[in-house]
């Protein structure tokens, strides 16, 4: 059996971070290579000492289509293939009123959380299409339904639900999924509760303050399994092209 061979962005921390050690602590047999993208890769370089055989690190922005090229240039000359990429590299940026927010800011969300999909995609889908690969994409709820002051966030990750919806039309070999990972403890949820105050909501700043108080945020780690479970298993036909919760019932994580 051959090991699969994974392209990760935003692998440096929070749940990228865990998807890398996550797939690590598979057997050869199935995960061969990881090669992990981030703008900084401090943490990835830890994991080199163990995994160098099975680890390829990329420091890059993903906004720049050469990272993503880079990224796939690696897994081609190690591997011969790539079978799945995971696109979860993503920034909250400006929080406010449309009125106010900075256009220029509200341009870099969509350079990260949307263009870079888009580069990203053009340049893997071709080696995809060989192995009947698999596109996974990060989410977010706040791209469900009106979150006041989050407009920027919330609709690069709405544009990126529309070209998961899309693509199975374009290229029905290689199949799509967007994650929804729950409210994690990372990085984004400690802006937040220090630096967002005055800028939300007054009620949904409450809220999210109030799951971390309560101890409700998620580890890192367990949205991350779900992320695993598609690279490694593959997307099921009832979620294609769907936005599948970090903890849908229809996912056996026993079979990973």
């Amino acid at each position: 059996m051959t090991g699969r061979v994974v392209f990760l962005t935003g692998a440096n921390g929070g749940i990228g971070y865990e998807i890398t050690k996550q797939f690590l602590a598979q057997p050869v047999t199935k995960l061969a290579l990881v090669v992990a993208i981030d703008l900084h890769v401090d943490r990835l370089r830890g994991l080199l000492p163990e995994h160098e055989g099975r680890l390829e690190v990329i420091a890059g922005d993903i906004s720049d289509r050469a990272t993503s090229e880079a990224g796939v240039a690696a897994a081609i000359s190690r591997s011969g293939r790539l079978d799945s990429i995971i696109l979860n590299a993503g920034i909250q940026g400006p929080v406010g009123s449309m009125l106010t927010v900075d256009v220029a800011a509200w341009k870099r969300v969509m350079d990260i959380n949307f263009f870079a999909l888009v580069h990203s995609i053009q340049v893997a889908a071709p080696h995809l299409h060989k192995t009947g690969g698999t596109i996974i994409m990060t989410t977010s709820g706040v791209s469900l339904g009106p979150f006041p002051e989050w407009s920027s966030y919330g609709s690069s990750k709405a544009a990126m639900n529309y070209i998961n919806l899309c693509w199975q039309k374009e290229d029905p070999t290689v199949r799509s999924v967007c994650v929804r990972p729950g409210i994690v403890d990372t990085g984004m949820q400690t802006a937040v509760r220090t630096e967002l105050k005055d800028d939300l909501p007054k009620s949904t700043y409450e809220w999210l303050k109030g799951v971390h108080d309560r101890g409700e945020l998620l580890s890192p780690d367990v949205p991350a399994k779900t992320f695993v479970y598609f690279a490694l298993k593959g997307i099921p036909d009832d979620m294609v092209s769907t936005i599948v919760d970090y903890n849908d019932g229809r996912v056996n994580f026993d079979e990973v």
